[in-house]
């Protein structure tokens, strides 16, 4: 009788193991899921404050494109920015850097030659893409030219690698 029950208790143990892999498996699977529901959500909101920032600076940007006022924009942006989130800051200074990127200001690459070195991954990496491009314009090339020269910024180099790539 005792060989019996071995027996059977031998038959049995592979299935408890099975079980609790099968349990484990499933566990690890319900975390895997919760997190990319989360990582989507997180990914949607910042859609929409995208959306949400490009809506209230796209027309102030328009304009400064249409009249190249920058002391005007500044007055403008400053409500502008005072009214966003702190989330909502870091898309507006990354939409303005690559906006300040289309003119040829000499004065303004050093204001990009600043932003390079921001916190702000996407503000750092604007700054420098637009920076590179100052380089190609007639007026500021000198002034971007060298504050590149004395540049060491991450987001420079960067930047120098994808127009290498790019060309």
């Amino acid at each position: 009788m005792l060989t019996c029950l071995a027996r059977g208790l031998l038959a049995l143990a592979p299935l408890r193991l099975t079980l609790w892999i099968l349990v484990g498996a499933t566990a690890v699977i319900v975390v895997l899921i919760a997190i990319l529901i989360a990582r989507h959500g997180e990914s949607a909101r910042a859609d929409r404050r995208g959306e949400r920032v490009r809506g209230e600076l796209g027309p102030l940007l328009s304009m400064f494109f249409q009249t190249e006022g920058q002391v005007r924009l500044a007055e403008e942006l400053r409500p502008a920015f005072l009214r966003m989130s702190a989330a909502e800051c870091p898309v507006a200074a990354a939409l303005t850097t690559k906006a300040l990127g289309s003119f040829d200001d000499p004065p303004t690459g050093e204001t990009l030659g600043k932003r390079v070195e921001d916190e702000d991954r996407d503000t750092a990496i604007r700054a420098a893409e637009a920076l590179i491009a100052f380089t190609r314009r007639p007026h500021a090339a000198p002034a971007a030219g060298a504050r590149l020269e004395r540049c060491s910024a991450w987001a420079v180099e960067y930047a120098r690698k994808v127009a290498e790539v790019s060309a």
